[in-house]
């Protein structure tokens, strides 16, 4: 008998029960996300590579000079996106390329840890006058008045050592590049801030061609400046 009796109120709870209400899906747990994941992450977020500029000789004596052609250089780095070329041959023509995401960033004050590192000397020099037909009368005669300057830039680029590997730390890449800048124009402070920002578009390249981002045949677009041609011992000219 007192079964029946329990079975009985069982059955009137069971028609109690709202039907309207639904029953709330349990709470999922938080998803805690191991080493590995987060580690997996790092390349789609753009992490970048730290550089610290060592040595940077050469750089203009002028102080006003000097001031905006390190702006240049450091404006360079805050790039996002570098447009690049594609040169099938040493002295061929350049076709254009695509973007190369900018993954490296100058070292701040202190941060000297395990960073990439980078020598650059710069050697100037008055270039060859710039002539270029049908440029104009006018064009020549400025560029006869104002013949610019050209710049040989000298690198060494070196990567951070391998925590994963503790042989011998990898040689330094070296590298040359000689730049022409624009006749034409008087050598002032924009002039000097372009030639910076080209310098660092060029340590630029050498970083990532040292990480494997650009081939040999692949390299930077620069903004008014053209790139001289190698000397016959393949070395840019002095």
């Amino acid at each position: 008998m007192k079964r029946v009796l329990l079975l009985l109120a069982f059955v009137l709870l069971q028609g109690q029960v709202d039907p309207t209400v639904r029953p709330q899906k349990p709470m999922e747990r938080p998803r805690v996300m191991e080493e590995s994941n987060v580690d997996s992450l790092l390349p789609t977020t753009g992490a970048a590579r730290v550089l610290s500029v060592l040595a940077l000789e050469g750089v203009p004596a002028d102080p006003r000079a000097r001031t905006v052609f390190l702006k240049g250089f450091h404006d360079a780095f805050r790039e996002g996106d570098l447009r690049t070329e594609r040169v099938a041959k040493p002295g061929g023509k350049a076709q254009p390329g695509g973007t190369l995401h900018n993954r490296f960033r100058l070292a701040e004050a202190g941060e000297d840890k395990d960073t990439w590192t980078a020598r650059v000397r710069l050697e100037w020099f008055a270039p060859r006058p710039d002539t270029v037909p049908g440029r104009g009368a006018e064009a020549e005669s400025l560029a006869r008045i104002y013949p610019g300057i050209g710049v040989r830039v000298e690198l060494q680029v070196r990567q951070p050592p391998d925590a994963d590997d503790p042989g011998p730390d990898k040689p330094a890449a070296a590298s040359a590049v000689a730049l022409r800048f624009p006749a034409g124009h008087p050598v002032d402070a924009p002039y000097w801030q372009l030639a910076g920002r080209q310098v660092g578009f060029v340590l630029l390249e050498a970083v990532h061609r040292a990480e494997g981002d650009l081939t040999e045949e692949q390299r930077l677009v620069l903004e008014s400046a053209r790139r001289l041609p190698a000397a016959p011992d393949g070395a840019p000219p002095r």
